[in-house]
């Protein structure tokens, strides 16, 4: 699971404005890349060629202003035409982590504003961050919710290089899916996961918590809390796709939280690459 930048889906509204923040911080430390992703409807109303001279301008805008607030980082820009999501995980693909925001909680939500994020969310391959508008304070930590199997790694991986590079403890929740669709065959061990991550990154604080998150209130509820909240996603579960815990999140949650996706990565291949990999996530 190579680090392949960050693709960030930006409309000019301020969902994905903070949005847009969120990832050039990710991006900063490390002076990595940030690619602008600016997706425009066939069906949208308005005359074409208007609708592309403005979406030019106002991409080229963001882009200069980003530039100007993080001078280390390389930014790049895209306009396509057609399905923003279709788009955006087409160039975001497997390695590159794709950011969206969503629109605050509370009396001011715009329903449209959390339909993308929720059905990005749900797919197979890859790393997706929702950034809901204006988070609540007062946040620390970082929390890796894992079901405890072999794709758990690349989960429990991506969370503790974010805690490492932020300064923040890591804290390794067990999930329960009440629509898991394997039967399991051994208890849920986390041990070598924390001894593995003790040996590798010496520096970090790993806790693991003895409470499971079983429902989506309580996952909610970690996520306000959390400076990142991780979650596995790729689960085997017999779910109707609205029951599903990362698109219920994605509609409600008030603080930043990715989902891991990379099922299909070898892990003996991903292990050959740890040391030419880095990520690096801000809160």
């Amino acid at each position: 699971m190579t680090h392949g930048g960050t693709v960030v889906g930006w409309d000019g509204s301020a969902g994905a404005d903070a949005a847009l923040e969120w990832a050039a911080q990710r991006e900063e430390p490390c002076a990595g890349a940030l690619h602008i992703v600016r997706a425009l409807r066939r069906d949208e109303p308005g005359e074409p060629s208007d609708r592309v001279a403005a979406a030019q301008r106002s991409l080229h805008d963001a882009v200069r202003d980003v530039v100007r607030r993080h001078p280390r980082i390389a930014v790049t820009a895209e306009l396509v035409l057609g399905d923003p999501l279709a788009e955006l995980a087409r160039i975001a693909g497997d390695t590159a982590v794709l950011v969206l925001g969503a629109s605050a909680i509370g009396r001011s939500r715009r329903p449209d504003d959390r339909r993308l994020p929720i059905a990005a969310v749900a797919r197979h391959r890859g790393i997706t961050a929702i950034v809901p508008a204006a988070p609540p304070g007062d946040r620390s930590g970082v929390i890796a919710v894992v079901v405890g199997r072999d794709h758990s790694r690349f989960t429990i991986d991506f969370a503790a290089r974010s805690a490492a590079d932020s300064g923040e403890p890591l804290t390794l929740v067990r999930l329960h899916d009440p629509h898991d669709a394997e039967v399991r065959t051994r208890p849920v061990d986390l041990d070598p996961a924390v001894q593995r991550l003790h040996a590798e990154l010496p520096e970090l604080e790993v806790r693991v918590d003895p409470h499971w998150v079983g429902s989506p209130m309580s996952l909610l509820a970690r996520s306000d809390r959390a400076a990142l909240l991780v979650l596995e996603g790729y689960r085997s579960s017999v779910a109707p796709p609205r029951y599903s815990l990362e698109r219920w999140l994605a509609g409600q949650a008030r603080a930043p939280f990715v989902v891991v996706a990379e099922g299909l990565v070898d892990p003996e291949a991903d292990a050959a690459q740890r040391e030419g990999r880095r990520f690096v996530l801000a809160g």
